[in-house]
């Protein structure tokens, strides 16, 4: 008896989206700022409590306990450390990489208008980098 041959599956070969000049200009400067702002809050992350110390010494009006230091350096190291990630997807042109990096930057944003002493011009430029990373939203897959 003669087997029956099936056929073979044929898999189509999708080329990757190429990623723009542009998206990789920007997405290497977002790599190296949001990395070293990780890093530097991990560090802070280490030394929060000498941190507290100098700050309540320095600026006697607002005191601050040893662990709301550590929970703002905390929420600042995860933020950031998402945002990373995010833009590594982004890298991979992908979209949920898009959303990570909005959502934390968003929430670094908002954290920064209510903190009365924060620069705006960084909380611009948080905005700003949604802004130019949404420019190529479509492209991401």
């Amino acid at each position: 008896m003669a087997e029956e041959i099936e056929p073979e599956k044929v898999e189509v070969y999708k080329e990757p989206k190429k990623r723009p000049f542009l998206l990789s200009v920007l997405s290497l400067c977002a790599f190296v700022y949001f990395a070293v702002i990780a890093l530097i809050f991990l560090a802070s992350l280490l030394y929060s409590g000498h941190i507290s110390t100098v700050v309540n010494t320095y600026v006697p009006e607002d005191a601050f306990t040893p662990s709301q230091i550590f929970l703002l350096f905390l929420t600042g190291f995860i933020l950031n450390a998402v945002a990373f990630a995010g833009v590594v997807l982004v890298w991979n042109m992908r979209r949920m990489g898009y959303y990570m990096l909005s959502l934390s930057c968003i929430l670094i944003a908002v954290f920064q208008l209510t903190t009365p002493r924060a620069s705006l011009t960084s909380t611009l430029a948080y905005i700003v980098v949604v802004f130019l990373f949404g420019l190529f939203f479509r492209r991401l897959r």
